[in-house]
């Protein structure tokens, strides 16, 4: 109706220039509206019937509006708009076809896909390609990770495994040195996740004078979540209890109850219900894996009815569940309690093989635990080679003299090189009653130790009774779960017996972490009972007491929380360290057809690389077919043997690799595993992302359209100035609205005048 009244198209009304054909000089023109202004004052001066000044005002004002709209003809109006010239350049036109525009958040429920495909238009039902088609010449793509010609707007799918917005305009911008391109329409809901920066392509567009016209499919405004990270310790303890931390993302949800359910192998193993409290909420869950071997998690938040992206509500994980053993060597000066009660902790323990080392007099010890008769024979072990095929070392009530300085220094070897596990236990012989400080074991400890002249080691050790009291960390943390549950967990340990005695320890050190204090400690001076931290490759804690054993005497027998507490710690601390033969994937889940990289690194007994090994795989897939993956050494300045695999099946992975040395001879297997899954890449983030379209069209020189803004986008780039446009003059004089303005004002006119019986 608009283009009707105007003759023209709003968009060439605003962008024109108006100017008149046939302006006479200045003076002429105000005295002919001088003239006409006092005969319509004459006509007017006498009348045949007495009427009030503002009516005789009113009329006039009418008559002279008439006479200005027959000036305005009489001048001949004109708009002047660059105007492009017909089919002498082109337009590139690309719509997104990745998956993410199959969300149905665009109006009356319809997919982006389908309305951008509507706004487009076909033969049948004519829309945006029309128009366009009408002055430019058209070439059409779809694109998601690569770009394809379309013949017809119904041969996209929705079905793209990503958006890779940077390679499409660049696609476009090679076509700008090809072809007269007078810009490039860019139809998507800007869920980018290439790795080409659109912005850089965008600025490159610029420079070829091919501007960017964005049409932004989708709504800002949907209701989503999101679940967007997952942190687990992917090597599980065996019978022990996994934390998980999700970050959870909303849109539009904030302060709603969520229900999440957690699946082990497709099988729901726990719900929990969560409070969305802002943009993102991070929650934890507890559980005990029931499988063996490598088993893949999903936490699922269960979609709201009125939720707009659905496919982005879970996540998987993998846990590395397998039988593993270990072997700890336990240095202790003489028999006592803790010794009796911490090797009774392990009896039956298949994951934990505990070799003790009892001091019982001058170079005289008890083994126990030991595989022959040469091991330990001569006391502690004296060369890294024999002192590396542990897993943890345990020192307890035993003074630092004991060690040489050799000793000592491969102890803090077997922990920042080989990346193994130590432990020192509290007693009248440890830590700074031992003579440990300024020795490389107090660099190991996450405590710093007190001077001999500080005055707290006045007395070797405390005698008091106390409660351990659990800090925040100690409560979360997977060594100190005696209850998957965590309100079962904490009456677990207020239940426990008081301790008796402890080593007093100096400040935590940097990154420690400190899990149970003393109870009279203090926030800016906590009395430290365990703490934890990483050294270099491994691991060290420090337990600063030796009275653990009354949570095993001073129980009935058929509570576990003594077991379960020795046997968490030390899985924790000896488990995690590495084999000499190790191999990993560089990420632990993959999209169909995606290629796995395997990295494996392979050491000798003492942990030094081994360059020339001769490494193979196989890998073993969802259906039991089993491929070998052959392996290169790398050159990337890290020693490690490199191989490929293309995967073709969804699901678990098993991969089984065997090291040789130059010789021939089997230096060592592992396992890794890895699974297989749809990308949900494209449901990340997706909702339309209107400020990084509206900048690429800013940095392009083009413009940002909403999808109900889209209609104009034809007639705006008819009238944009370019090298393949020409001004175009369009006459005004005759447009029906002031036609219509014209006859409307004299009927008004004339109608008041015969009701006032005036002739």
């Amino acid at each position: 109706m608009l283009e009707f009244l105007l003759k023209y198209s709003p968009v060439v009304i605003s962008e024109g220039r108006f100017a008149f054909k046939s302006l006479p000089p200045v003076f002429i023109l105000i005295a002919a509206v001088l003239i006409l202004a006092a005969a319509v004052w004459a006509s007017y001066r006498k009348t045949t019937l007495q009427l009030s000044r503002g009516f005789k005002t009113a009329m006039m004002a009418v008559k002279v509006v008439v006479i200005v709209l027959l000036l305005f003809i009489l001048l001949e109006p004109i708009l002047t708009v660059s105007t492009v010239v017909p089919q002498k350049s082109s337009l590139v036109v690309l719509l997104d076809d990745s998956k993410s525009m199959s969300i149905k958040d665009a109006p009356n429920q319809s997919s982006r896909l389908n309305y951008a495909a509507r706004l487009l238009g076909d033969a049948a039902q004519p829309g945006l390609l029309a128009e366009l088609g009408k002055n430019f010449k058209l070439q059409t793509f779809k694109f998601s990770s690569e770009v394809e010609f379309l013949r017809d707007v119904n041969g996209a799918s929705g079905q793209g495994a990503a958006s890779d917005l940077g390679k499409s305009l660049r696609f476009a911008a090679d076509l700008a040195d090809q072809t007269a391109l007078a810009g490039v329409v860019l139809l998507t809901d800007g869920a980018n996740n290439g790795e080409e920066d659109p912005l850089e392509t965008a600025a490159l567009l610029n420079s070829k004078k091919a501007p960017l016209y964005v049409v932004g499919i989708g709504s800002e405004q949907a209701q989503d979540i999101e679940i967007s990270k997952i942190t687990a310790n992917h090597s599980a303890i065996e019978n022990s209890v996994v934390e998980i931390s999700a970050l959870i993302k909303n849109k539009n949800m904030h302060d709603q109850l969520i229900e999440l359910e957690l699946r082990e192998e497709g099988a729901i193993i726990k719900r929990q219900t969560e409070k969305l409290q802002g943009a993102s909420t991070r929650t934890a869950m507890k559980f005990s894996p029931t499988r063996r071997g490598f088993v893949r998690y999903t936490l699922n938040a269960i979609a709201k009815a009125n939720e707009a992206i659905k496919e982005n509500n879970s996540k998987s994980f993998l846990i590395d569940n397998r039988s593993r053993q270990a072997r700890v060597l336990y240095v202790e000066g003489y028999p006592r309690a803790e010794f009796k009660y911490l090797r009774r902790a392990f009896h039956g323990d298949e994951s934990i093989e505990l070799v003790s080392l009892l001091r019982t007099g001058v170079d005289k010890f008890y083994r126990q635990g030991i595989r022959n008769q040469e091991e330990l024979s001569a006391g502690y072990p004296k060369s890294k080679k024999d002192l590396f095929k542990y897993d943890a070392i345990i020192f307890g009530s035993i003074e630092a003299d004991f060690f040489s300085k050799e000793e000592l220094q491969n102890t803090l070897d077997f922990v920042a090189q080989r990346g193994g596990g130590f432990l020192m236990l509290g007693g009248f012989n440890s830590f700074a009653a031992g003579g440990y400080a300024n020795t490389e074991i107090e660099e190991l400890l996450p405590a710093e130790l007190p001077f001999q002249n500080s005055g707290l080691d006045a007395v070797p050790t405390f005698k008091d009774k106390f409660k351990l009291v659990l800090t925040p960390e100690g409560l979360a943390h997977p060594i100190m779960q005696l209850s998957a549950v965590e309100s079962d967990n904490a009456q677990l340990w207020q239940n426990l017996p008081e301790l008796e005695g402890y080593n007093p320890l100096g400040r935590a050190k940097p990154g420690a972490t400190i899990l149970a204090v003393h109870p009279l400690s203090e926030f800016q001076n906590p009395k430290i009972l365990l703490a934890l931290q990483r050294y270099g490759s491994g691991r060290s804690m420090a337990f600063a007491t030796s009275s653990s054993w009354h949570w095993q005497m001073s129980m009935p027998h058929q509570d576990m929380s003594h077991e379960r507490f020795w046997r968490q710690m030390l899985r924790w601390l000896a488990l995690s360290s590495p084999r000499p033969i190790e191999a990993h994937t560089d990420k632990e889940s993959y999209a169909p057809y995606e290629q796995v990289t395997l990295k494996v690194e392979v050491r000798d007994s003492t942990y030094e690389y081994i360059e020339d090994a001769n490494v193979k795989a196989t890998i073993t897939t969802p259906s039991g077919k089993v491929v070998d993956v052959p392996f290169n050494w790398s050159s990337n300045g890290k020693v490690e043997y490199i191989g490929s695999f293309q995967t073709d099946e969804q699901g678990l992975y098993l991969v089984e690799v065997s090291a040789y040395s130059a010789k021939g001879e089997l230096l060592g297997k592992t396992q890794s595993g890895f699974f297989v899954e749809e990308s949900k890449a494209e449901f990340i983030n997706a909702q339309l992302q209107a400020g990084l379209l509206k900048r690429l069209a800013e940095i392009s020189g083009g413009k940002y359209y909403h999808q109900d803004q889209a209609k104009t986008l034809a007639d705006e780039i008819s009238v944009r100035e370019s090298s393949y446009s020409k001004l175009v003059e369009y006459d005004l004089w005759d447009m029906p609205l002031v036609f219509l303005l014209a006859v409307a004002i004299l009927a008004i006119e004339w109608y008041v005048r015969r009701s006032k019986g005036l002739s």
